[in-house]
């Protein structure tokens, strides 16, 4: 299988596309199958906090704008909506340590709870195994910066080694950005 992605007019509006999951053998051959409602997950980064955070929705977004977050790139792209294959990308919060932990895992979230973070919403789905086309999404730990991050792009990844994080986990896996 193979994912084909694809930006529409109005999703690039809200910063999402559109992707299918294809079967390699059928790509050229047969039309996509029913597409897959992908959208943005965006890296963001507060220095006073010493925090990245990775939103997949709107009201993330926005409320990483108002709370001082500055956008750095694009992960990638999580599933919109729960389909077979998938897991929920989970953020949890902590208030004390200035925390925002997204986690698809059940490991993460009994860590996340273990530690107090609060369950604040759902910011998309991610493949529990890997699809064609698809890239793993990671969980990374500061104890510098009490500091968890989620990363699949390589740039973030290399940028998370240089600052001291270490590879905690794979999350699952999400479509390339």
């Amino acid at each position: 299988m193979r994912a084909r992605c694809w930006t529409s007019a109005m999703a690039s509006l809200v910063m999402g596309m559109t992707c299918a999951v294809v079967p390699a053998a059928e790509a050229q051959a047969a039309p996509p199958p029913p597409p897959v409602s992908a959208r943005h997950l965006l890296q963001w980064w507060n220095a006073a906090r010493g925090d990245y955070y990775a939103s997949g929705t709107y009201d993330g977004d926005v409320s990483a704008g108002t709370n001082g977050y500055q956008n750095l790139r694009t992960e990638g792209n999580v599933v919109t909506t729960q389909i077979a294959g998938t897991v929920p990308l989970y953020l949890f919060w902590n208030g004390s340590r200035a925390d925002n932990y997204t986690t698809a895992t059940a490991a993460g979230s009994s860590s996340a709870i273990n530690y107090f973070y609060q369950y604040v919403r759902v910011e998309g789905y991610v493949f529990t195994t890997q699809v064609a086309g698809t890239v793993p999404l990671y969980t990374y730990w500061s104890a510098a910066n009490a500091d968890n991050l989620s990363a699949a792009n390589p740039d973030t990844i290399n940028e998370a080694v240089a600052r001291g994080y270490v590879l905690v986990r794979l999350e699952g896996y999400i479509f390339p950005a």
